[in-house]
């Protein structure tokens, strides 16, 4: 077997090379324990593995003293090492070195049975470019798969846009044709002139959910704050659907907290009567028996709006996303039911402009809760109010 004076005098030509090199170059010898191998020693190393590892002093010491987190960071090192000093068929490897916080690149030979040559590179920055560019990648697939999602559920929405003008342009004319006729009774005649204004109505809510969609697109949708009641909206709210309520065989019960005095605000009326009015209208789209409550209460220094049906409820994994712009949540039950489905991200978005939040809570067949929040912004002489609730 030759020595290690041997083994180095034998590499001597390569001095200069291992020691200007850029690389890092540990000599080690396996230590054996009872006939294992258990550790490998250094014996020695250029400046270049010095640099990379920042260690120093190391020649004369096991790996697993200098490297104390090695055995944890790739626990078949030690064996990488084993085989590669007893069969002399060299290894490559990369390894994350937790205890150096590096990635190195690690290439092994063996000189002579027992004896190990690592060279190592580091490759930290190459990897952190590597991870970066998964990210980034990953990243890229998921907007990919959300703009795919989105672009097709606003194809579906166009076409089902498509369907709610035509249903009700199909009724006006043809009642219209049908009183053209002369041949109606009275009774008739004011029934369809009825239908034919509801069928108005509906197109009417569908111009103006595409318009108020088409504002927030692009930016335009602006707060117009004025000093509002909260109960004058929800009370003529509550006497505007009332009868509408009624038609379909459902109760309508609405909740003020404060006097009227006391629900006097700064906010945006228009906003926060659109906001309770999609609520509302989707409450009653989807409630065929029992009946809807809303109302509000001031907790913590914010109106807590909310709107209560008992109405078919909501599955558990859409709940999120019936607040997107172009999803209807129950497609399959929506498109039984007038409506462009735009309502309900309407109104997030008006929510979030006043400095709230909305969520729903829901259950398939039993109904569904949804709350929004508004800051509570009294006029001056009314901001005692906050803190006495």
């Amino acid at each position: 077997m030759l020595t290690k004076e041997v083994s180095l005098s034998c590499e001597m030509p390569h001095r200069n090379l291992i020691d200007y090199m850029s690389n890092g170059y540990a000599y080690c010898q396996m230590i054996i324990d009872e006939g294992h191998p258990v550790d490998f020693m250094f014996e020695e190393v250029n400046e270049g593995y010095e640099k990379i590892t920042g260690l120093s002093n190391v020649a004369g010491r096991r790996i697993t003293d200098v490297l104390p987190g090695i055995a944890e960071s790739d626990p078949d090192f030690l064996e990488k090492q084993r085989r590669v000093a007893e069969t002399g068929m060299p290894d490559h490897f990369d390894i994350n070195l937790k205890a150096l916080n590096k990635w190195l690149s690690c290439s092994l030979y063996s000189p002579e049975k027992g004896y190990t040559v690592t060279i190592i590179e580091d490759i930290t920055d190459r990897k952190e470019a590597e991870r970066q560019l998964q990210q980034r990648w990953s990243d890229l697939n998921t907007e990919k798969v959300r703009v795919e999602e989105n672009d097709r559920a606003k194809t579906e929405m166009l076409a089902y846009i498509s369907h709610e003008i035509r249903s009700p342009m199909t009724g006006i004319l043809g009642f219209s044709e049908l009183l053209k006729t002369h041949l109606l009774s009275t009774e008739e005649q004011a029934e369809y002139i009825d239908l034919i204004y509801q069928s108005g109505q509906r197109m009417l809510h569908l111009i103006d959910d595409l318009n108020n969609i088409s504002c927030i697109e692009a930016g335009k949708n602006l707060l117009h704050i004025t000093e509002t009641s909260v109960n004058s909206v929800l009370h003529g709210l509550h006497a505007f659907f009332k009868l509408q309520a009624e038609k379909k065989g459902l109760w309508l019960h609405c909740t003020t907290e404060l006097s009227d005095s006391e629900s006097m605000v700064k906010t945006d009326s228009l906003k926060l009567t659109q906001i309770v009015t999609n609520l509302i209208q989707n409450a009653l789209k989807f409630t065929n028996s029992g009946g809807i409550d809303f109302g509000y209460a001031l907790i913590n220094g914010f109106l807590e709006f909310y709107v209560i049906d008992s109405g078919i409820g909501i599955p558990l994994d859409m709940q999120q996303a019936i607040f997107d712009q172009y999803r209807q949540g129950v497609s399959s039950l929506t498109r039984k039911n007038e409506g462009s489905g735009l309502g309900l991200r309407i109104s997030k978005t008006f929510v979030e402009m006043m400095g709230g939040t909305i969520r729903v809570k829901s259950l398939e067949d039993w109904g569904s809760i949804f709350f929004f929040n508004l800051p509570y912004n009294p006029p001056c002489s009314q901001e005692k109010i906050c803190t006495a609730h």
